[in-house]
C-alpha cells in the first residue's frame, strides 16, 4: 500500500512541477511576442494639414435646392447647409430664410422639416426663434424635441413663458 500511495503522490507531484514549467515559459512566450513584434504596435502617422475649399457655386446650388419642387432635393439640400455649418463654412446665412420656410411649411413632410430644422440650429439662427417659438403649438413631438432645446440655448424670449 505504501508504494502505490508513494507513487501516485510522486506522480502527482510531477505533474504539478511540469505545469508549473511550462505555464511560466508559455508566458514568456506571450510577452515576447507582444513586446518585440511590429504588429502589434500603433504605427506613426504623419500629420495632415487639411485644406479647407469652399466653391463660390456652393450656397446658392443649395439655396436654389432649397427653393425647388422636388422634395428629397430639398431635404438634401438642408442636410448639406446643416452639414457645411457644422463643418465651419462660411456664408450660409443665405439661406436662414429658405430653410425657416421650409420649417413652417406645414404641407411638407416631417423629415424635411426635421432636416430644415437641425440646419436652423447648426447655422445658430436665433433671429428665427420667435418663428420656430410660434410653431411649437401645432408641431410634433419629434420637432419639439429639435425646437425646445435650441430655443433654451439660444435664451429666446418667450420661451419660458411657453414652458411655465
Amino acid at each position: 500500500m505504501k508504494s502505490i500511495f508513494h507513487k501516485t503522490r510522486t506522480r502527482i507531484g510531477m505533474a504539478v512541477i511540469c505545469t508549473a514549467l511550462l505555464s511560466g515559459s508559455a508566458f514568456g512566450q506571450r510577452d515576447l511576442i507582444y513586446n518585440d513584434w511590429p504588429m502589434f504596435e500603433q504605427p506613426a502617422l504623419p500629420e495632415v494639414n487639411q485644406v479647407k475649399f469652399q466653391s463660390d457655386k456652393l450656397v446658392p446650388l443649395w439655396v436654389d435646392a432649397l427653393q425647388s419642387d422636388n422634395r428629397e432635393l430639398m431635404r438634401l439640400a438642408a442636410h448639406s447647409v446643416a452639414i457645411a455649418a457644422s463643418r465651419g463654412l462660411t456664408d450660409l446665412e443665405v439661406a436662414t430664410p429658405h430653410l425657416l420656410k421650409l420649417v413652417t411649411n406645414k404641407e411638407l413632410p416631417a423629415s424635411i422639416r426635421k432636416t430644415a430644422m437641425t440646419a436652423l440650429v447648426r447655422l445658430e439662427a436665433t433671429e428665427s426663434g420667435p418663428q420656430l417659438l410660434a410653431l411649437l403649438s401645432s408641431c410634433s413631438i419629434g420637432m419639439k424635441q429639435v425646437i425646445e432645446p435650441t430655443l433654451a440655448q439660444w435664451q429666446t424670449d418667450g420661451a419660458r413663458e411657453y414652458w411655465l
